[in-house]
């Protein structure tokens, strides 16, 4: 395993007092809509990490994991940290076996621990498995989350048509979804929002070629809208980075406690105040954790 270290860093973008304030604003609080906790990067230093989230203001974090070898170490993480809410699922990157032999063992750990579902989805460039073989494992943990109203978190990348047509074969839609990162277009993410999506965004939509997403971003109406880090994945630009954690080789990892920054420039890409940003993230993960398409 790698030596990590983390260091802190001054946004660029952000005045110092408008990052202490938010980061040492006890209400509302900061509700992180996704996060990887188990990642392997992370092994020796989640204390601290989950130390430098809360200091940062951060009361709710849904950490997904991706295969049946991080089930229980999500579940773990989220037993020993109330902020913690664990969801359950197998991302397109890692199917790499049979749907019989782990879709039982999902639908117990559901079932005994309360998870929401995720990451699951679809993606045409980075996976492995086919299109055909994505959508079938997507279309068993959809039927699950129906059967069992649970939220889900969905991952799409460049498969939104596929996608929406998996959605709309699992319809009528009972309990919300999540867009995690989504960077599709306004006209699709207007048919997800007939079917009770949310859409998440995270530092990536502060990179200036991120134009799509930012048409995205202002087109989502308010109550749809959460805030994420994607964390350890999907390092903000520079001028938002607070908390870097470093590995061999020039790696960078991303950290939940970038949360206060990425906030604020997507406040400024609203043209909105961080405060009431803030808030609406809160309140809208309280609906979707309430089961409110």
């Amino acid at each position: 395993m790698p030596a990590f270290s983390c260091r802190s860093l001054t946004g660029s973008r952000l005045r110092a007092p408008e990052l202490v304030s938010m980061t040492n604003a006890p209400t509302p609080p900061l509700a992180d809509a996704h996060v990887h906790l188990q990642e392997e990067v992370y092994e020796g230093h989640l204390e601290d990490i989950m130390d430098r989230a809360r200091a940062a203001g951060i009361a709710k974090m849904l950490s997904n994991a991706t295969h049946p070898g991080d089930w229980e170490l999500t579940l773990g993480i989220a037993r020993g940290h109330d902020e913690v809410v664990p969801c359950l699922g197998v991302h397109p990157w890692f199917i790499d076996h049979g749907i019989e032999d782990w879709l039982e063992g999902l639908r117990s750990l559901l079932e005994e621990s309360g998870a929401l579902v995720g990451e699951v989805g679809l993606d045409r460039i980075n996976a492995d498995a086919s299109l055909a073989e994505q959508r079938e494992v997507l279309s068993r943990q959809i039927e699950l989350a129906q059967e069992l109203g649970r939220p889900v978190m969905i991952h799409c990348v460049r498969a939104f048509g596929d996608l929406v047509q998996v959605l709309e074969d699992h319809g009528p839609w009972e309990v919300p979804f999540l867009m995690h990162a989504y960077g599709g277009s306004v006209e699709i993410a207007e048919r997800l929002l007939d079917m009770g999506a949310y859409f998440s965004y995270g530092g990536y939509v502060l990179d200036d070629r991120h134009k799509k997403a930012r048409r995205a971003l202002r087109a989502t109406p308010s109550d749809r809208l959460l805030i994420e880090t994607d964390a350890p994945a999907m390092l903000p630009p520079e001028g938002f980075r607070t908390h870097v954690l470093e590995g061999d080789r020039g790696r960078t990892w991303n950290e939940p406690a970038n949360l206060p920054a990425i906030l604020g420039g997507i406040a400024d890409l609203l043209d909105e105040g961080p405060d009431e940003l803030r808030r609406r993230g809160w309140e809208n993960l309280e609906r979707f954790l309430g089961g409110a398409p």
